[in-house]
């Protein structure tokens, strides 16, 4: 997510009012089914929307894992597979029989059902070189 654009699920959230200024402030941004998507604000809740400014969502500890596990990959150089969605969507995941694992259920479970089938396929995992 970039840090300016808004929350599209509840969770943690930091959040400052401009590039000016620093990352402070911790919300939990809930779902109201009148508001939407909204945060405390003292005694009362306000819209993300109106409320304005930058979001930053605070990573849960299992996609910090997740993150960590996809580090090590590109810095050990380890193989990695991915579940292709039909979409284009990547999903990397960390060896063939998990790919494969997770291939088997999206294509055999009715809620991923399409006309297209999920494939597991490896991945090169390249750093970007700094500038």
């Amino acid at each position: 997510m970039e840090a300016n654009q808004l929350p599209t699920k509840p969770g943690p959230y930091y959040w400052r009012e401009s590039d000016r200024h620093k990352w402070d402030r911790v919300f939990e941004v809930q779902l109201s089914h009148s508001m939407g998507l909204c945060v405390s604000a003292g005694f009362c809740y306000e819209s993300v929307q109106q409320r304005g400014g930058q979001w930053l969502p605070i990573p849960t500890a299992e996609e910090l894992v997740e993150l960590q596990d996809c580090k090590k990959m590109v810095d050990e150089g380890q193989e990695a597979w991915g579940v292709y969605c039909p979409s284009g969507q990547l999903v990397l995941t960390g060896d063939k029989s998990d790919c494969e694992q997770q291939v088997d259920y999206m294509n055999d479970t009715d809620i991923f059902a399409t006309h297209q089938k999920y494939t597991c396929e490896p991945v090169t995992i390249v750093r970007k070189a700094k500038r």
